[in-house]
């Protein structure tokens, strides 16, 4: 055999891993005398120097040196040939010069010291070594091999070290044997790989790529390819497990096959063509790709000729059948059974949880059923059963699942059911119960009543909000399973609380519809068992209970009847009472006053009047007078009054009435008092005028007249000597004229009169003398009539004339005129103010007494000047009778053609003169609207004008104002006020503010405001009320403006408490809970990923509880809450962070160990896995041995330094978090290759001396 095969197998020892031997550390050659040969560029950095070393020829012999991290180990005898080629050198050891270039390892032995210096002393290295001057035995070969097919037949091996043949390669073996021959498996392991498609065959490199083939991965961690087996002719499949000297393939000669068995005709063939022998060619690579030389534990290292395999073992069981597992039959264990299986001795139990789960081996049986006792009720498992004998085990038999029933759960214990604690439940819970999966519940009204299953809950808790709160309930309790039902619990009772009722609604205090009582009304209100009524004097005035009721009425008789009063109420059970209702106001009406009594009128204590009085009433607003005649004649009503008396002043004197009076109120007016009757006294007379006693008419009487009296029933008449002398009573008449017989002719006497009823007499008269008959005058001279001297009159005088008692004035409009006479005078003058100024007049006079009168006088004309006018009078200035001026009139003042018209703003401010008038009136259009003037005249002629008259003030009225506009309400703007403003309106200078409670309600005066806004504090939060607005001068009010409705806010309401969010609860969710804040609408989530980071909204609820779904499970958030309502939203409540459990992880995937490509330690990696927080990892030395723990990670990926290099391990990986871990992943197997492919290689070449 030729030293290249070899040589060939050496270079891919060379290739794979291996161990090192190491010796002491040395210092690295100089390069000078060393060359280095680069493993990965296949080439020597340096030649060596000629000269300084023994070289024979073209060779050279080498020591294996390597290099560790900057310094160089010598290895352990391991020697090498180099070759020079003229200009380079490269790793030889002989051989043809096709073989120079190429790389080859010179068997690896530890030379002896004999054998070194053989090679240091005497060697002239030949071309082609041989193989007696190496040890192959010493080769590093791929061991535990048995040959490739059935045992006990033989096969011939054709080609093992032939250099020319298995395609060059030295380390194949080429074996001869019939087509479809069954190819078996040299060693155990995995198939890797399959190709079985070509059909054809031939002595061609043009047909490399059509050898089918099988690759199997062995356990030792070596790739056997077994090459050129027919189409379609592999007996196993990709992955399958495969056992040493199984069936594999049929024999053929597909490809790339040459050789004097195996040759068809040259170049491309059919397979049909080729002839009758096939060429299985069976190679070894290791995981660097490098083939090794196989040693096979039957022949040992083998060689050309014919070889018969081992002996042979029992062949591995078939796959066992009929495989059950219970279902159910026991509780506390799996029986799992099978068939028999030929030539099996002992059997492999295996179980997961799932069809595809990871199947453990559980137990190692020598019969065919085995009882699982390791089992968890109510869990299915999944059994697989491996017939197995020495040669091996079948694969896995189909599964199938069982289970150990579930035993029936014992009765529940700790029952407990809430007694009050809720209005709308009752709560039961109970203690857990092993194996129950569900529960009953079972309510009865007494402990031997009827039993009733009321729910199914899973939960060891039910909540029965069927209950009638106030009843009390049994409850009992049954645990059950699949198996069936526990007996009932030990019952316990419970109830609902009976709720606070809700705010009475419709509340309706009666209006006036009673005297008495005011009526009070509400609906009824669930719950309530009583009803309690409060009582105030103004819809937010304190409320004072004023009495309680079962029904859903009251009447309040503790009232004043007219006062109005706002009435609320409470609904009340036995666990409290409910918030105030609204308010509704009320009032009992005013009776209708009794009948007066003591009705009295005045019997002629007056003159003036009949005084009617009575008793006061109770009730009486104020009381009617009626008048009659008679005390059965018509009623007459005189006047209404407020008081208990009444003054009648339209009563004629004398004459007797019957009076009668009526109480009256707004509910009425009584019926007719008893009448009295009453009569006004007549009046003392005036004193009598006009008294004339006749002056010497008569010569032997004196007649007394005068002027009738009214109410005189008689006269009494008195006579005096003089003036003021004693007055002395002559007489009394009826008449209105005294005839005194009891007189003196010429001596004057006084009289005098006094006018007498029967309540009296008047004083005296003016007295007037009278006298008996005397001589007649002579005419008066020196008549004289001032001519302009006074301005009011002409002034006449004259001379004294005896026996004149008086003269006569007359007057003519010339000298020869008609006379008139104008008066009379007792003197010796005259003053005549009948004239008009500057008209001249004539004047005559007579001297006269009782006699008689003289003729006239001579005459005499006189004037009077024109006056200056006289203040003017009754000036009256318009008090608002025009919307647009102040009309001023006075009365006409003689002698004035003009007038002057002042105007002041007050009566003693300064006057202004405004305008001038030739009539008695004047406009003045030049004042303000609403203001008040004051206005003066003055009377004017061609002489001057008067002083200013009295003043009198007037105005002209400010329009009413319009109808107020943009009335508006503020609609819960303000927390405990609703505001309301309007535009302003020209001309007014107030404005009243009505309410009602709706939009047609009656409205209510609540205001007067000279603003344009008015905020009424009087309103009941969240309340509407409706305002209306009137625009006010001193002229009067608008009508109602368009009405607008308003409310008081709800005030903003506080944040909630005890804010918690799950920690862990869910896997999907987070449940936010909170306690619940009174008059809240609804409340708004918001979330952050720290305490201090920004808050969003994620949510809004009208309970108490939100999901939070929208999360990362195991992420912390943390949980804020406002609370929001009509008015707004609070702020923030306190936080709490929470988070959902992650779901365990799923297996990982993509587990890869490296295989050889670190020294010392294997590389374990794989596809991070969702929700993973760390990895274990697991290893073994074999797919089917027990796992072992190696360590946990928190990234994918692991260093396993704790391996031998050199020793294949199989890997898997768990990916867990806080709530568990995954399944195993598929395993990967993997190993360490040790220093040696970590390095360079030097060559220091040996000195030959």
């Amino acid at each position: 055999m030729k030293i290249k095969h070899i040589l060939w197998s050496i270079l891919l020892l060379l290739l794979i891993p291996m161990t090192v031997v190491r010796s002491q550390s040395i210092k690295a050659p100089e390069p000078d005398r060393d060359m280095l040969f680069d493993v990965i560029n296949n080439s020597f950095s340096e030649p060596p120097l000629i000269g300084d070393m023994r070289i024979e020829g073209n060779y050279a012999v080498g020591l294996l040196m390597l290099q560790i991290g900057g310094e160089y180990q010598e290895s352990e005898g391991k020697f090498y040939v180099a070759k020079w080629n003229g200009s380079s050198w490269s790793l030889a050891v002989g051989g043809d010069e096709d073989f120079v270039e190429q790389i080859y390892k010179v068997p690896n032995k530890l030379l002896s010291k004999e054998e070194k210096d053989k090679i240091v002393e005497g060697l002239t290295l030949p071309v082609d070594l041989t193989l007696s001057e190496f040890d192959q035995d010493a080769e590093l070969l791929a061991t535990g091999y048995k040959l490739p097919w059935r045992c006990g037949t033989t096969q011939y091996v054709r080609h093992d070290w032939d250099s020319h043949n298995a395609a060059g390669m030295g380390v194949a073996i080429d074996i001869d044997m019939n087509l479809n021959t069954y190819v078996t498996a040299a060693a155990a392991g995995v198939v890797h790989y399959i190709k079985q498609d070509s059909n054809k065959c031939g002595c061609s490199s043009s047909l490399a790529n059509d050898g089918n083939y099988v690759v199997i991965l062995n356990d030792m961690g070596y790739y056997d390819y077994y090459v050129h087996i027919k189409q379609n002719g592999a007996l196993v499949s990709v992955g399958q497990r495969v056992y040493q000297g199984q069936d594999i393939a049929l024999s053929y000669k597909t490809g790339y096959t040459c050789g004097s068995r195996a040759v068809c005709d040259p170049g491309t063939c059919p397979v049909s063509n080729c002839n009758v022998y096939a060429n299985l060619q069976f190679h070894v690579q290791n995981a660097a790709g490098a083939r090794l030389r196989p040693a096979f534990d039957d022949v040992g290292v083998i060689t050309i000729g014919y070889k018969t395999s081992g002996n042979c073992p029992p062949p591995v069981p078939a796959i066992p059948s009929g495989l059950t597992a219970s279902d159910g039959t026991y509780t506390d264990r799996i029986q799992v059974n099978w068939n028999v299986v030929e030539h099996a001795t002992t059997y492999q139990v295996y179980r997961a949880t799932s069809a595809g789960g990871t199947r453990t081996h559980i137990a190692n049986p020598g019969g065919t059923s085995y009882t699982d006792m390791d089992v968890t009720p109510g869990v299915t498992y999944w059994y697989w059963v491996k017939a197995c004998n020495s040669t091996g085990c079948s694969n896995y038999s189909g599964g199938d699942s069982g289970y150990a029933r579930i035993p029936i759960p014992t009765a529940p214990t700790n029952v407990q059911a809430t007694d009050g604690t809720y209005t709308d439940r009752v709560d039961i819970t109970w203690s857990s119960v092993t194996w129950a999966t569900s529960y009953q519940v079972y309510r009865a009204e007494s402990a031997s009543g009827t039993r009733s299953q009321i729910a199914t809950p899973t939960s060891n808790n039910y909540s029965d909000t069927t209950a009638f709160p106030g009843t009390t309930y049994w409850y009992w309790i049954k645990a059950c399973n699949t198996s069936g039902c526990s007996d009932f619990s030990v019952y316990d009772t419970g109830y609902a609380r009976i709720p606070i009722p809700a705010i009475p609604t419709n509340i309706n205090a009666s209006d006036g519809t009673s005297t008495e009582a005011v009526h009070v009304s509400w609906s009824g209100v669930e719950w309530a068992i009583n009803y309690q009524i409060f009582r105030s004097d103004s819809i937010a005035g304190s409320k004072t209970q004023i009495g309680g009721s079962e029904t859903l009425t009251f009447s309040d008789s503790t009232i004043t009847p007219g006062v109005i009063y706002w009435y609320f109420v409470k609904a009340c059970s036995v666990n409290g009472c409910s918030d105030f209702s609204v308010g509704d106001s009320g009032y009992a009406k005013i009776p209708i006053p009794s009948i007066p009594t003591y009705v009295s009128a005045s019997d002629g204590e007056f003159i003036e009047k009949v005084h009617i009085s009575w008793a006061g009433v109770t009730w009486a607003v104020d009381y009617q007078v009626f008048r009659a005649s008679s005390s059965d004649g018509t009623k007459t009503q005189i006047a209404t009054t407020s008081t208990p008396s009444f003054d009648d002043l339209t009563a004629v004197h004398g004459i007797t009435y019957w009076y009668f009076v009526k109480a009256c109120n707004t509910s009425g007016c009584s019926d007719f008092s008893l009448g009295d009757s009453g009569y006004a006294a007549f009046p003392i007379p005036e004193e009598p005028t006009d008294i004339a006693a006749s002056d010497g008419t008569y010569p032997d009487k004196v007649l007394v007249t005068w002027s009738t009296v009214e109410w005189a029933s008689n006269y009494q008449v008195f006579k005096a000597g003089t003036e003021d002398g004693i007055k002395t009573q002559i007489g009394t008449t009826e008449t209105a004229s005294y005839t005194d017989l009891e007189v003196v002719p010429e001596i004057t006497y006084w009289y005098f009169v006094k006018a007498c009823s029967t309540t009296g007499c008047s004083e005296y008269s003016t007295g007037d003398s009278g006298f008996a008959l005397i001589p007649a005058p002579d005419i008066p001279t020196e008549v004289d009539a001032s001519d302009g001297t006074y301005t009011d009159r002409v002034q006449i005088t004259w001379s004294t004339v005896e026996w004149a008692l008086n003269y006569q004035v007359f007057r003519a409009n010339s000298s020869t005129g008609t006379k008139t006479q104008i008066g009379t005078s007792d003197s010796l003058s005259y003053s005549d103010l009948d004239i008009i100024h500057e008209v001249v007049y004539w004047y005559f006079i007579k001297a006269c007494n009782d006699t008689g009168c003289s003729n006239y006088s001579v005459g005499d004309s006189g004037y009077a000047a024109l006056p200056l006018p006289a203040i003017p009078e009754g000036v009256n200035a318009s008090d608002g009778t025009y919307p647009d001026r102040v009309v001023v009139t006075w009365n006409e003042v003689n002698d004035a053609n003009s007038y002057q018209i002042f105007r002041a703003n007050s009566s003693t401010s300064t006057k202004t003169q405004i305008g001038t008038s030739a009539t008695l009136s004047f406009d003045d259009t030049t004042i303000m609207l609403g203001q008040t003037y004051w206005y003066f005249v003055k009377a004017c002629n061609s002489y001057g004008c008067s002083d200013y008259s009295l003043g009198d003030s007037g105005y002209a009225p400010v329009p009413i104002p319009g109808i107020p506009l943009g009335v508006n309400a503020s609609d819960g703007t303000f927390e405990d006020w609703v505001r309301i403003d309007w535009e302003a309106v020209n001309d007014a200078t107030s404005y009243q503010i009505y309410k009602a409670y709706q939009e047609n309600g009656s409205r209510t005066l609540i205001a007067n405001s000279t603003d344009l806004e008015f905020d009424d504090i009087n309103v009941i939060v969240d309340v509407s009320y409706w305002y209306w607005v009137k625009a006010c001068n001193s002229s009067g009010c608008s009508d109602y403006s368009l009405g607008d409705s308003g409310y008081a806010a709800m005030p903003i309401l506080d944040p909630p408490t005890n804010v918690q969010a799950t920690d862990g609860n869910h896997l999907d969710k987070v449940v936010i809970t909170w306690d619940e804040v009174i008059n809240a609408e609804e409340y708004l989530v918001f979330r952050a990923i720290s305490p201090d980071a920004t808050k969003t909204e994620i949510g809004s609820t009208a309970s108490i509880t939100f999901s939070d779904t929208s999360i990362i499970p195991g992420t912390t958030y943390w949980y804020y809450v406002k609370t929001c309502n009509s008015a707004g939203c609070s702020e923030f409540s306190e936080g709490d962070s929470g988070f959902a459990k992650m779901p365990v992880p799923n297996k990982p995937i993509g587990v890869k160990a490296s295989d050889g490509s670190f020294s010392d330690y294997v590389k374990v990696t794989w596809s991070e896995t969702d929700f993973a927080e760390n990895y274990e990892v697991y290893r073994a030395i074999s797919p089917s041995s027990v796992r072992e723990y190696v360590n946990r990670v928190d990234e994918p990926e692991f260093n396993d330094y704790g391996v031998t290099v050199m020793t294949t391990y199989w890997y898997w990986v768990k990916a867990c978090n806080s709530t568990g871990c995954s399944a195993f992943s598929d395993y990967d197997s993997g190993y360490a290759a040790g220093d040696y492919i970590n390095y360079r290689i030097w060559f220091p070449l040996i000195q030959i001396k």
